[in-house]
This record gives structure tokens, sequence and C-alpha cells, in this order.
């Protein structure tokens, strides 16, 4: 029960900080609708400290938060951002940084799942749904999720390794309790 209440807290919390990020924190680019955000960084922290399903709903809510709030629902990118940051926890679901382990290894494996989802879902995924669904320009879907893509990918890579680390450097290892 302490665990189910503790993921449902991290989910609310989560969401509510990831709009606030999204809405209010992003820098604006001189591409058509594209801003460098840092909210997929935040989702991608939590998929990697709490697993894919609690990150799942997070990015779920806060997307869909920011979707409606700007009132122009986009529910592609919303499966997206739970698609790309579920694969990611997905793919670190075995580190161990809640035991302060997120060395060298740890942060190079972590860029190139985070790096491979985006480019995956971003850059393969969301132009095809695009052109599928909403019938956009193939040259005009493809360059947007590349760009999206590329964003997400180094903002990621930028923040979320810093704050992964700096949360792993915060915790006691086994390793150091046993040696102390």
């Amino acid at each position: 029960m302490k665990s189910l209440f503790k993921r449902i807290v991290v989910i609310l919390i989560s969401s509510g900080i990831f709009y606030v990020i999204a809405h209010y924190m992003g820098i604006s680019t001189s591409f058509e609708s594209i801003r460098v955000a840092y909210d997929h960084s935040l989702a991608v922290i939590i998929s990697v400290m709490f697993g894919p399903i609690v990150d799942a709903f997070s990015g779920e809510i806060g997307q869909t938060l920011t979707q409606l709030m700007e009132l122009t629902p986009d529910w592609i990118s919303v499966g997206c951002t739970v698609l790309n940051t579920g694969l990611i926890g997905f793919l670190m679901r075995k580190n161990d940084i809640n035991n302060g382990f997120f060395y060298r290894k740890e942060a190079i494996s972590f860029t190139r799942a985070q790096t491979l989802c985006n480019f995956a879902v971003w850059g393969v995924l969301s132009p095809v749904l695009n052109i599928l669904i909403v019938h956009a320009e193939f040259q005009q879907a493809v360059l947007h999720g590349l760009r999206i893509a590329f964003n997400n990918s180094v903002s990621c890579m930028l923040v979320a390794s810093l704050f992964l680390s700096i949360y792993a450097r915060s915790r006691i290892s086994e390793l150091n309790f046993y040696l102390s």
C-alpha cells in the first residue's frame, strides 16, 4: 500500500511539474511550433527513477494538461511522449541509480538509450502517424519529427544526465555503506 501511495504522489506531483516546465520554461526556436523545453528531461528522470509505468501516467497527464491549456490538443504528441519515456524507462530498468550508482558506464548507456528512443519515436513513428492520421506533408512531418528528436536528445543528454548524476551522488550506495 505504501508503494502504491508513493507512486500516486509521484505521478501527481511530476505531472504538475511537467506542465509548469513545458508551459513556462520553454525556449522558442525559429522553427514553426517547436520549443526547446525541459519537460521531457523531467519525464525521463521520473522514468529512470520510478520505472516506465509511473512515468507513463505522469507523462500522459502532464502532456495532456500542456496540450489542453494551449488549446491545441495533439494526441499524437501525447502518445509519443508516453511511448518514448516508457521505452527509456524500460531500457534503463536494471540500473542501480537508487543505490547511488550512476557513473560513466551508466551515463553512456542512458545517453544511448534515450537517443535511440527519441529518434525512433519522434524521428520515425511521429512523422508516420502525422502523415497517416493528420495528412501532413511528408517533408514537413519528417523534418518536424527529427527536430523534436534532436532537441529532446540534447536536452535529456544535458539536463537529465546532470540531475540523475546529482541524485545518484546523494544516495548512499551499498558499497559505501559496507566500506564504512
